[in-house]
């Protein structure tokens, strides 16, 4: 009987300390944060000196994707940034070049299926090389097209010559294009190439009556050039990229804390963190205290200003 007694014994104890244990109430955390340099340069670090004993420490640092304002979720929107270089030379014809852009095109490069596709015109968009630039080479400016693209649809990108009569219309013009560049811009990760000229893949589209030899594309260079013989015609030419993926908006879920100190780990006086980029930040510090029971925490923050 005794040898029984003395086994039962520590079980019911160990059974009541547990349950002891599991009624504890969890006090909310005491935690309170100050620091001596709330405006620091770029790659100074910030110290932030800390009072209270809380189980759990996490920090926001209020950079993108560490920002306490969006730990429900972050929505990112992107722009999309076009620009190149335009020339002209010699000619006399107007509105004989044009930059446009199709989310409905099907890929199939012949001029059937390029005028069956709707291709919305953004050439005001740009400044295009005039008679006045004296043949030089005249950047577009970096523009927005987003307004003529379509979330999560491809989008093709061309640019249109179209050369008329001489007699009526003037000496044909030759064009150029170079230098393009297509990014993505957003608070997320700032300018992002999506596509230079020499990877657009582009594809010459012409119609029958444009003769052979008067227009090219290579590496860098698109040329536009109208008839040698047969000015007295309408006649047009295209030259169109691959097709581009658009992702206007995406879903990066919520932005997300670094664990800065455990339940096993010993009390943290402070903690320093180094922000290299210039703006204003809203350091954020979530303080725990938890059981089996119930979780009680408290949320503290304080403005950082960041200098070049």
């Amino acid at each position: 009987m005794k040898k029984t007694i003395i086994i039962l014994i520590p079980i019911y104890l160990l059974l009541f300390l547990t349950s002891c244990k599991k009624n504890e109430e969890t006090t909310e955390p005491e935690f309170e944060i100050q620091s001596t340099n709330t405006t620091v340069k770029v790659n100074e670090p910030v110290t932030f000196n800390f009072s209270g004993k809380p189980d759990i420490l996490s920090f926001y640092s209020g950079e993108v994707t560490k920002d306490y304002s969006f730990t429900a979720g972050r929505t990112v929107k992107y722009k999309y940034l076009l620009n190149f270089d335009s020339q002209i030379l010699d000619g006399a014809q107007e509105n004989q070049f044009s930059v446009l852009a199709s989310t409905d095109f099907n890929g199939t490069y012949t001029l059937e299926n390029v005028n069956a596709a709707h291709w919305i015109d953004i050439t005001a968009k740009f400044r295009i090389a005039t008679y006045a630039d004296n043949r030089a080479l005249v950047g577009s400016g970096e523009q927005d097209i987003s307004d003529a693209l379509v979330n999560n649809k491809q989008v093709y990108i061309a640019f249109k010559y179209l050369a008329k009569p001489e007699t009526v219309n003037g000496k044909f013009n030759l064009w150029r294009v170079q230098n393009l560049l297509l990014q993505t811009e957003s608070d997320y990760n700032g300018k992002t190439s999506v596509m230079a000229q020499t990877a657009g893949g582009w594809q010459s589209v012409k119609s029958s009556n444009y003769e052979a030899n008067r227009g090219y594309i290579n590496t860098n260079n698109i040329t536009f050039q109208s008839n040698a013989t047969n000015k007295e015609v309408e006649h047009e030419a295209w030259a169109i990229t691959k097709a581009i993926n658009v992702k206007i908006t995406e879903d990066l879920g919520p932005d997300l804390p670094t664990a800065i100190k455990s339940v096993s780990d010993p009390v943290l006086p402070k903690y320093q963190y180094t922000y290299t980029k210039p703006g204003i930040y809203t350091a954020t510090f979530m303080a725990i205290n938890a059981n089996v029971n119930e979780t009680k925490k408290v949320i503290r923050q304080i403005k950082i200003t960041v200098t070049p």
